[in-house]
């Protein structure tokens, strides 16, 4: 793929309709499919502690009926044309994707118009719903897994990480929410969140695929025009720097004495300006943790490096798993590795084997409309009035070596850095010599109490 038709793929045309609805349109002829999302700006970041969940139950429920069809009919209008349709909600979004032939572009806009801005949710299938998001979240055993948890005792690093790092945020709750949250959400919640989050104007309408811009621009204007717009609610204060490196130890029990390992440090989300260099340093340090660690040490079976970014803030994480004896070693060797970038240990060949890798990646993805869609979501999530969209692959080619070290230095500074580590304060082997040794004493005190009451007589 020559690189005009690399950046083809980051052109898109945009419009607004009248009452806000953001629509980006990318047209991919010859595919013979079209992706549809549509993308509510609000998630877990908007929810309290009280509401945790809410976004996601109302996700589930906007396909339980409309003012126009039933549950049924909803999910087979989709099915009998050999589509597919989902939701997932998120902290900052929740998303409702179909995708059709592009002969059902007009079907599938209707689809997306009537089941996301004209739900009935329908008051007996609320309980219902309820009991399946409690399955989803691993039924009813999983409210002692979060107490646990919230007392050390648990095994979500990643959460344990998101409530260190972003204080005072939601970023620190669950996305699926809580059995307590669940519990006081009925049907009137649902119906307050959804007249105060689900406008137009705070909205943005994905299309990818083979349909001409006109076209779709007529037939969005059909089916999401009449709807009106509303007050914009306030978006999600950043959550303040903790300012010292974060340490943190969980102790759940398991079965072997396994280790879980998360570390790395904060960023500034998508709209970090050294993202990209980011993503490079991200990928160098993964494959030489996993020639190092899995390969020549034999330490560990996976090892990953990744961004996890929101809109304003994110996290630079490596995480692995290991033997319990081996962890101050898997420890130290991702630490010297950090520690050599940092120093400007980088080569020019590491740096284009990363871009290079990084880019194959990209492009075996993006060939399906939904996924390009998606990508799109991303950058639409927290896009600025009038800028463009990144051309991924030429932020790549720009990344040098020097943005590299100094996104590595940034993100590993003592006050943005943290550790969580999983040590099981009890394990299956462990628990056995405890219960065998807690038997023989209890067996020889018997025995002995038998001893002395003999003797006294």
């Amino acid at each position: 793929m020559t690189h005009q038709m690399e950046a083809d793929l980051f052109t898109v045309e945009r419009f607004t309709l009248d009452n806000g609805l953001r629509v980006w349109c990318k047209p991919r002829p010859g595919t013979g499919t079209v992706a549809l999302l549509l993308q509510v700006r609000v998630g877990t970041r908007y929810e309290t502690k009280a509401n945790n969940g809410i976004s996601h139950f109302l996700e589930h429920m906007v396909f339980t009926g409309s003012e126009r069809w039933t549950e049924e009919e909803i999910k087979e209008s989709i099915r009998r044309r050999g589509g597919s349709w989902n939701g997932t909600a998120d902290y900052e979004d929740t998303t409702y994707e179909v995708h059709l032939r592009a002969a059902d572009l007009a079907f599938g806009l209707d689809w997306l118009a009537e089941v996301v801005f004209r739900p009935t949710l329908p008051p007996e299938i609320v309980d219902r719903e309820r009991s399946v998001i409690i399955e989803e979240k691993g039924g009813r055993l999983s409210r002692w897994l979060v107490w646990l948890d919230d007392l050390g005792f648990g095994y979500d690093l990643g959460r344990a990480v998101r409530r260190g790092m972003f204080p005072g945020s939601a970023l620190g709750l669950y996305v699926i929410g809580e059995d307590s949250s669940l519990a006081h959400i009925g049907r009137k919640e649902l119906l307050a969140h959804h007249r105060r989050y689900y406008l137009p104007n705070n909205m943005t309408l994905i299309v990818v695929g083979d349909v001409p811009p006109q076209a779709v621009q007529r037939e969005v204007q059909t089916s999401f025009g009449g709807f009106a717009p509303g007050p914009l609610p306030p978006r999600p204060a950043t959550p303040p720097q903790v300012g010292r490196p974060l340490r943190i130890r969980l102790r759940g029990p398991e079965i072997t004495d396994r280790a879980g390992l998360l570390m790395g440090g904060r960023t500034g989300g998508l709209s970090d300006p050294d993202r990209f260099a980011q993503e490079v340093l991200a990928e160098v340090l993964e494959h030489a943790l996993i020639e190092d660690l899995r390969y020549r040490q034999a330490l560990v079976y996976d090892i990953t490096a990744e961004i996890v970014a929101y809109t304003d803030v994110g996290l630079f994480t490596i995480a692995t798993t290991c033997d319990g004896g081996s962890l101050n070693r898997v420890r130290l060797s991702i630490n010297r590795y950090i520690r050599r970038i940092c120093e400007g240990e980088l080569s020019e060949a590491a740096l284009a084997e990363a871009r290079a890798a990084l880019r194959g990646r990209a492009l075996l993805g993006l060939e399906s409309n939904l996924e390009l869609a998606w990508w799109l979501a991303s950058e639409a999530l927290h896009e600025r009035p009038d800028a463009p969209v990144p051309n991924y692959f030429a932020e790549l080619d720009r990344v040098t070596r020097d943005d590299v070290i100094r996104a590595a230095r940034t993100v590993f500074r003592a006050e943005t850095r943290f550790e969580a580590v999983h040590r099981p304060f009890i394990t299956v082997a462990r628990g056995v010599r405890l219960l065998a040794a807690s038997l023989g004493l209890a067996a020889a005190t018997l025995a002995l109490r038998r001893h002395v009451g003999l003797r006294s007589y």
